[in-house]
């Protein structure tokens, strides 16, 4: 470790953390977290193959670029911790500066096209919205905010010179294995969550959903196919995330001889549930209709350990800070059948999640 460099949390809560990067992150039902902190500036990473016998933290975006690099923080100081039983609500006064609503409606007329004209079955088309904090958000409450908003939930913040900072309350697995098996999960298709109930019969769905889930659990069992053996899928079912429901189907499986869990992290993203169907022109509608890049937002990140327990996560749900300036992200799945009003509607519910955090209800 670097002489004269304060990598501590209590260098980050005093405000004076002068370290290359550092991560937290809590898995879904823990009542620990993981803080970790580098003194140098963390790793860039072309593919996780990178990483081999390595451990840290990782951060992948969505579509990498040289101004846009996946990076390992490998940790100089890495704790667990016990999450505080007497979390206070942390609130964050924001204003709207811009929702996003004109460029929404554009991107979506431009993938909507493609897929009324079979150029794509599915587009996941995202959208950002805009705020300007009262004060520049302090990251250790925000991540504890978070974890008390979301028990259940993958919760992650990070902070990096090159990336800046980010906060995630995600439900999606990308891939995790407690040292023998390994899991993954098709997550689509959203319903609201109306006053606590959610609809339990999948059949009750609407096609379109049904139709969204069943074309993501398709690719997704297909990248797993030439990797794994012993492939279980489970039943669909549905699955509160915050303030709305989702269609999941989990895949469990052990892996081939020949394989590794880096090849099925990098055939898996971006996951069809982020990205679309087939892959690459589903990509390349985002990448052109979109009017911001994603960064981290549908990226991924999580622990890496030698000890073979390894979590990785989509980064959705999440939010990016820079100074005062709060920029939120949400998305959804299009299909040629979408409406687009139905479709903004559902990214704003899906927006709840983080703006919760950033202000509990009393």
């Amino acid at each position: 470790m670097q002489a004269n460099k304060h990598i501590s949390q209590q260098a980050l809560v005093e405000n004076h953390f002068n370290g290359g990067g550092y991560a937290f992150c809590r898995l879904p039902g823990a009542t620990v977290y993981h803080y970790m902190a580098q003194a140098d500036r963390p790793q860039h990473i072309q593919n996780l193959h990178d990483c081999c016998g390595k451990s840290g933290y990782v951060v992948a975006p969505f579509h990498s670029h040289s101004s846009i690099p996946a990076l390992l923080i490998a940790p100089d100081l890495h704790e667990t911790c016990e999450i505080p039983l007497d979390i206070q609500n942390y609130s964050i006064k924001t204003t709207i500066t811009d929702n996003g609503r004109k460029q929404y409606a554009n991107a979506f007329a431009h993938c909507h096209h493609l897929l009324t004209t079979g150029v794509c079955e599915k587009i996941v088309l995202a959208r950002s919205m805009q705020l300007t904090a009262e004060a520049a958000p302090h990251p250790v409450s925000l991540f504890l905010n978070a974890c008390l908003a979301h028990p259940n939930h993958y919760v992650a913040l990070w902070w990096t010179d090159e990336t800046g900072l980010w906060l995630v309350a995600t439900p999606e697995v990308l891939l995790e294995s407690d040292g023998h098996h390994w899991h993954t999960m098709a997550l689509a298709g959203t319903e609201a969550w109306n006053n606590g109930t959610a609809v339990a019969d999948i059949e009750r769905w609407s096609h379109k959903n049904r139709r969204e889930q069943q074309l993501v659990a398709d690719e997704v069992a297909e990248c797993l196919r030439p990797y794994v053996q012993e492939l279980e899928a489970s039943p669909t079912y549905p699955c509160r995330a915050g303030s709305v429901v989702h269609l999941r189907t989990d895949f469990r499986f052990t892996l081939k001889p020949t394989a590794t869990p880096y090849n099925i992290i990098e055939d898996l993203h971006p996951t069809p549930a982020v990205c679309g169907v087939p892959r690459h022109k589903a990509l390349e509608a985002i990448l052109e209709a979109e009017a911001e890049p994603r960064r981290y937002y549908a990226g991924y990140s999580g622990m890496l350990t030698t000890e073979g327990q390894t979590h990785f996560y989509v980064s959705l749900r999440c939010l990016s800070i820079h100074e005062k300036a709060i920029t939120l992200y949400a998305g959804g799945g299009l299909l040629s059948s979408s409406v687009e009003i139905e479709e903004w509607e559902e990214t704003e519910r899906k927006l709840q999640t983080m703006l919760q955090v950033l202000n509990p209800k009393a």
